[in-house]
């Protein structure tokens, strides 16, 4: 039984801890509708994953153990994270410092307090399926 999810909250898992050549950044090896994003093994607590969604640059991130994911484009200016842009309890765009809430995508105003009425991030609707994520 699938259950459709845009947050994931996910314990006691398994599976393998698999690296692509690219680095941390997840290969799309097919699954349900061939939308299989990670096992969730692979996206330790509090950390993102880049990932590639319909052609497009995108992260997975487990925070606190609820998974979001996102197109990787920062709305200040276009800029993407990294898996070093999980700050504390933000996403920060590494550009300029403009933060999002993992969990939600919210924009959270600047690192420097500065608040610019952002939109927030591009939600990626993702489906838990035997410690698999997929993407809808």
């Amino acid at each position: 039984m699938l259950a459709t999810l845009a947050i994931v909250s996910l314990t006691g898992c398994i599976g393998s801890n698999q690296q692509t050549p690219t680095g941390n950044a997840i290969a799309d090896t097919g699954g349900v509708d061939g939308n299989f994003i990670a096992k969730a093994s692979q996206v330790p607590e509090n950390t993102i994953r880049e990932f590639t969604y319909k052609g497009e640059p995108a992260i997975l991130v487990n925070f606190g153990g609820e998974y979001a994911a996102y197109l990787n484009k920062c709305t200040h200016q276009g800029a993407q994270f990294n898996e070093s842009s999980l700050v504390n309890d933000r996403i920060q765009c590494p550009r300029h410092g403009a933060t999002f809430k993992p969990t939600t995508g919210e924009y959270l105003g600047h690192a420097n307090g500065n608040n610019f009425g952002l939109k927030g991030l591009s939600r990626i609707n993702i489906t838990l399926d035997n410690g698999g994520i997929y993407a809808e």
